[in-house]
């Protein structure tokens, strides 16, 4: 049964990896309530970052979604950024301090070429040069 009424969920220094990272990006395919999720610091790496973009992808209720400090890489960011190109709600999104350099800003930077919703990007801390 799919809960109706969580809106806010902070799971920010659980060392969930990618397994929790997995298990939240399928349950982010089916939510339509959470609007604002928080998974900082919670040794997520790029398998885990790759399964919450695919989320991403079809998710039309996440406005604000931190994913700071955590070790997606530049594989990592090519997901997220794929993500973008068709989600059309996230409005904020924390990826400081994911290690993804150079190559992974160019393709969060090519999304958003094409990506009216986001606000608020936060990229600080991944060694862009």
């Amino acid at each position: 049964r799919e809960n109706q009424v969580l809106t806010s969920l902070n799971l920010g220094k659980n060392e969930i990896g990618n397994k929790g990272a997995k298990d939240i990006g399928n349950v982010l395919r089916e939510n339509t309530a959470l609007t604002i999720l928080c998974l900082g610091e919670n040794g997520i790496e790029s398998d885990g970052g790759r399964v919450i973009a695919d989320a991403l992808k079809v998710n039309a209720s996440l406005k604000v979604l931190n994913l700071c400090q955590n070790s997606l890489g530049p594989t990592g960011a090519r997901g997220i950024a794929d993500a973008l190109t068709v989600n059309h709600t996230l409005a904020e999104l924390n990826l400081r301090n994911n290690k993804f350099g150079q190559k992974g800003a160019a393709e969060i930077a090519g999304a958003l070429m094409v990506n009216s919703s986001l606000t608020v990007l936060n990229i600080g801390l991944n060694y862009i040069g």
